[in-house]
This record gives C-alpha cells, structure tokens and sequence, in this order.
C-alpha cells in the first residue's frame, strides 16, 4: 500500500457520509419529514439512488426508464403512475432536509485548510448560476422571459467549505439575496465578489466587523475625496487614461455616492492588450448572444479594473489585488462542473415535484463530489506540492459516486486508489500565459 494513502480527513469524510446515507439513517430521515409512513416497495435508499445516483439524469429520464433502472438496480417493481405519485413535496422536503443535514454536519470543518499567511482566515466567493425551465409552474421559478432557476453559491476558497447557499427564481437579482448574508460575516473573513452583489450596506457591515472585501462598483455610483473638508467628485476613466498598458495608480481614502461611504483603497488597474482583446471578444460574444451591439464608450470602459477594498496596502499591492480579485472566476470552473458532468440544467417537461427531486438530487451529488474534491485538492498540495484540477476531479468521483454511497467499497483502497489515479490524470492543465489558482495565491502571498 502506498504512502499517499494516509489521509485521515478523507478516510473519515468517506466513512461519515456512508453513515449519514446509511440505510438507518435514511429511513429515520424519511419518517421525519412524512416521506415513509409506512413500509413501502421503494424505500428511501432506493429513491435516493433513482434521484441522486443513476447515469441517465433524472430529469431527462422517461418515467418507465427510471423504473427499469429500480428494477434491476433494486428488484422493485413499481408502475410508472406509482412512481410518479412518490414524487411528490415529501419526497422533495427528504432530499432537500438531506442536503441540508450534509452541508452542516461536524465534518464540514474538520479538512485542515491552505494557511493564508496574510490577514485572512476564509476567501469567500459567491456568484451563481442559472437555467431556463422548459415548462411553466404557477407558482415559483419565474424568469426574465420564462420559468428559470438560479442556485447561488458561497464557499471558502481555502478549504473549500460550503458557506451559503441557495435555489432562487431566475429572476431574482442578485443583490437580493447579498443581503441574507450579512448575518454570518466573521471577523479576518475576505469577500470576493462581483457587480451583482454591490451594495454599500454590505461594504459597511464588513469593514464595520474587521473583516475585508474587494470588489468592482457600479460605473453610475459616484466617487469622492475629501480635501479642507469639502468633498471633491472624481472622475475615475479620466484617471485610468494617463495610465500605461499594465500599470496601477492608486487612489487612497476615497468616499462613496451620495452617503459618503467611507473606502480605503481604489485602485485602477489598465489592462494589457492582449487583455483587453480577451475581454472584448467575450463581451461581444455575450451581447450578440443577448442581440445587443457594445457601444464605442463600453469598449472604452473594457479597457480597465476599478477595484475597492479595505486590505492595507502593505498586504497586498495594487498590482497583486487585481489577481486576487481573479480568483473569483475559480467558481465559474464549478459551475461549468455542475452542468458538464451532473447535468444540472438538463431538463424535459415535467411536474414542479419530480423537477425538484432532480434539482436536489443533484445537489447532494454535487456536493458530495466537491468535499472529496476539495479534500484531495488540500492533501496532495500539502504532501506532493500537485494541483488537481477540480473539473477533472469532479468528474472520476461523479463515477464512483454509487460505490461511495452504497459503502460498496473498501475505504483504503479506494482512497488509494483515487489519490493514484489523481496523481496520474488529474493534474491541473496549464494555459499559456495564466496562473493557476494555487499558483495566484502563492505569489500574491496568501499561502
């Protein structure tokens, strides 16, 4: 047995989940939430399994294929109107009070994280992603143009905890639901976060609780500095044209709208060509898609980062805040996961029940996916100095997910066997001329 196998962490995360989707456990769980009154053909395992575990996506299953699928996985026979019925609230409060139960038990905090050697003790990013609904429900979902979902997102970069989460209409703006966050700020906590979450109410609440943030603003907010006591507007596009390709300027004690929020730190990053060209072509890509034409002033704006943030200069420089302000994208990588290999948006016409059964189903499979990812991630950086890459990663535990659950396996050799196999394939790939997510933070001094 090789050396690489010692890792407690993952030993115990693998054998707490096997009990949290043990037999017992679930059937204490499904009489809880109404989900089985009485014994039944298809038991709560079994459901969990059609739900969270079958190749085929529930979503895009025929009812009459997911009974195939109980009946050779199972030796159940159910009819495809019996089946359809145990979709139903109960079923979804069991996977959803599921979900919830793994995302708080004890080991959520047990992996021992990257160690920032800087002020920070958590980086949170949140963002969210979204997916239209091919069928309309009288109640919830509601989109822009037609039923939508959206789930949002907050975990710690350095340990790669769940901190917050959530399904949401499509249509819900992000801001709003910013704003259910502000209660769990711990002090030396580093928010990272887009336009969509801006709100001043929240950068006061951060700073007010010795925490940090960086973020963009809104081009409309105007900004200030204050000289003799009289506050004098400035205009930051004028500031960013006397910079040079690749340069910085930093403006230091600056004040906010028409509250006069209280900011630290501006700071104006110019971007290089090949830069700009990048963005630019993603955002014409974007507003084509959209049907819209990017106006010669929006271009013009392309061509720079206007960063706040409450970090002392002495931690972090103009120039290393623009690249830890690009590890926010690390969720974008997630995100492209969920929907790549557990096929998240992927969803036929069906009843609001059988939908949300799917939904959380996967979210459990995600979740599930991302803790073994995550603590992998921790332990072969600590002992080998190797990046995985979490899509990869993700993906060889998207296959061995019903082993795992089902505690069809012997744990050391299975963790064996996966760090070898990540060792071998999961490395993360290299771009010509981008960092990596590990390599970002080293430079910039976090671990």
């Amino acid at each position: 047995m090789s050396q690489i196998l010692k890792d407690p962490f993952f030993y115990e995360l693998l054998r707490d989940i096997q009990n949290q989707c043990s037999v017992k456990s679930l059937e204490k769980l499904a009489r809880e939430t109404g989900f089985l009154k009485r014994k039944r053909q298809l038991t709560p395992e079994a459901f969990l399994a059609l739900c969270v575990l079958q190749a085929q996506p529930s979503a895009r299953s025929s009812l009459g294929r997911m009974c195939s699928y109980l009946h050779l996985e199972n030796n159940l026979s159910i009819s495809e109107e019996g089946l359809n019925q145990r979709f139903s609230t109960k079923g979804v409060r069991f996977l959803k009070e599921l979900l919830c139960r793994l995302v708080q038990s004890r080991f959520s905090t047990k992996e021992q994280p990257l160690i920032s050697r800087l002020s920070f003790s958590r980086i949170r990013i949140l963002d969210s992603t979204g997916f239209s609904l091919p069928m309309q429900f009288p109640d919830g979902y509601a989109g822009s143009d037609s039923s939508g979902v959206k789930v949002q997102l907050e975990y710690d970069l350095l340990s790669g905890n769940f901190l917050y989460g959530g399904v949401r209409e499509g249509k819900e703006n992000d801001a709003t639901f910013a704003k259910e966050t502000v209660g769990n700020i711990l002090p030396e906590d580093l928010f990272i976060r887009d336009l969509g979450y801006f709100s001043t109410m929240f950068l006061r609440e951060v700073d007010q609780r010795g925490a940090f943030y960086v973020t963009r603003f809104k081009s409309n907010m105007k900004i200030f500095q204050k000289e003799n006591g009289t506050f004098h507007e400035l205009n930051p596009t004028e500031l960013g044209e006397k910079l040079l390709p690749g340069e910085c300027l930093e403006v230091p004690n600056i004040y906010l709208g028409a509250e006069r929020l209280y900011i630290p730190r501006l700071s104006i990053h110019r971007l290089t060509e090949d830069q700009l060209k990048r963005r630019q072509r993603k955002q014409k890509a974007v507003q084509k898609k959209k049907g819209k034409a990017l106006t010669s002033r929006t271009l013009q704006k392309q061509a720079y980062n206007y960063l706040f943030t409450n970090i002392p200069q002495e931690e972090i420089s103009s120039q290393d805040l623009y690249l830890l302000y690009s590890l926010r994208w690390q969720v974008e990588i997630l995100f492209k996961t969920w929907k790549s290999h557990f096929h998240l948006d992927r969803v036929k016409r069906m009843k609001k029940e059988r939908f949300e059964c799917h939904l959380y189903g996967v979210l459990i499979a995600i979740w599930i996916s991302m803790r073994f990812t995550f603590q992998a991630r921790l332990y072969l950086y600590n002992k080998k100095g190797m990046e995985i890459s979490e899509y990869k990663t993700m993906g060889f535990i998207r296959e061995v997910l019903p082993q795992i659950i089902k505690a069809h396996l012997d744990k050391a050799i299975f963790i064996d066997d996966l760090y070898c196999l990540l060792i071998r394939h999961g490395k993360k790939s290299r771009k010509k001329g981008r960092s990596t997510q590990l390599e970002i933070l080293n430079m910039i001094g976090v671990i």
